[in-house]
């Protein structure tokens, strides 16, 4: 078994990360094989069912990235880099998460915003064939209302005030 653990890189968060640590897991003895430098703040991440691929955003920053996995665990190079735009061209958006949905078909990462990007969920298609991504369309949030979790919560309206009446994890059903 492997496990990946992300870290921040930047002098803004203090960090002395060096990218995505790759373990090798052997009941409780666990063994380096890899510090992958990537881009910056390599936070959050998750791995496509068949652990073919390896996707992550970069906390604090605007990018979303895939990796092939190789036999051995350790990382290949980026197959896939998305750049997600702030309000201006220095703007940032913040992305804060990514996790598949439960078909593995759909990559959704939230972004917080904070007054120099959007407050969205972007909605990735997964080629689970090629680990690529491509923008699917985007779910606005209110104005820093800063997503932080990809659950969707329906909202029912009767006789009165709002309030939730299911919440469930997005799927497939949700193609735009």
């Amino acid at each position: 078994m492997f496990a990946y653990v992300g870290c921040r890189t930047t002098e803004h968060r203090n960090a002395r990360g060096k990218g995505i640590n790759v373990y090798d897991v052997n009941g409780h003895d666990w063994k380096l094989i890899q510090t992958f430098p990537i881009l910056d703040n390599p936070s959050y991440f998750c791995l496509d069912r068949n652990k073919n691929y390896l996707y992550t955003v970069h906390g604090d920053l605007n990018d979303v990235s895939a990796f092939k996995i190789k036999e051995d665990g350790s990382l290949g190079d980026a197959i896939y880099v998305a750049h997600i735009a702030g309000l201006t061209p220095e703007g940032v958006s913040h992305a804060h998460q990514c996790e598949l949905d439960q078909t593995g078909n759909w990559l959704l990462v939230p972004t917080q915003g904070r007054h120099i990007g959007y407050e969205r969920v972007y909605v990735f298609k997964v080629n689970n064939d090629t680990g690529e991504l491509v923008e699917h369309f985007h779910i606005d949030a209110r104005t820093y209302a800063e997503p932080r979790t990809t659950f969707l919560y329906v909202l029912s309206r009767w006789r009165g005030p709002h309030y939730c009446k299911r919440r469930f994890r997005y799927n497939s059903y949700l193609q735009g």
